[in-house]
């Protein structure tokens, strides 16, 4: 996703919906042909590209039972943290996060406080 707002919000942002209560990098992410792990080819993607930071959305959907599904923005640099480290990142871990707001089906971003989260510094053509 390439922001409206570029260079200043030149991010990247990984979408994932799931039902239960934590995303784990075996089960929701894969491998491509090249036999890359999703998170190593979207942190080089990031690299490459110049983006000023990634983030990783992830809805989590409950199911049935009438729970009201909530969703959340994780810095990229925080992802990579868990990665290699632990199976996966629980609900609670991504509630430590930036939560989006639900209007009807969709995600609204209340606005995202760019000290808690820091984007890299602008370049001289951007200021």
């Amino acid at each position: 996703m390439d922001s409206l707002d570029p260079p200043r919000y030149y991010l990247a942002i990984e979408c994932k919906s799931i039902s239960g209560k934590k995303i784990y990098f075996s089960q929701h992410f894969h491998f491509d042909k090249n036999n890359v792990h999703q998170i190593d080819a979207i942190s080089e993607f990031i690299r490459k590209t110049g983006r000023r930071g990634g983030f990783l959305a992830v809805e989590f959907r409950f199911g049935a039972g009438g729970r009201a599904k909530e969703a959340y923005l994780m810095p990229w640099d925080t992802v990579l943290g868990y990665y290699g480290n632990v199976p996966g990142i629980s609900l609670d871990d991504f509630r430590l996060c930036c939560a989006l707001d639900r209007s009807g089906e969709e995600y609204d971003l209340p606005g995202l406080d760019t000290n808690q989260y820091p984007l890299s510094p602008p370049t001289d053509g951007e200021v």
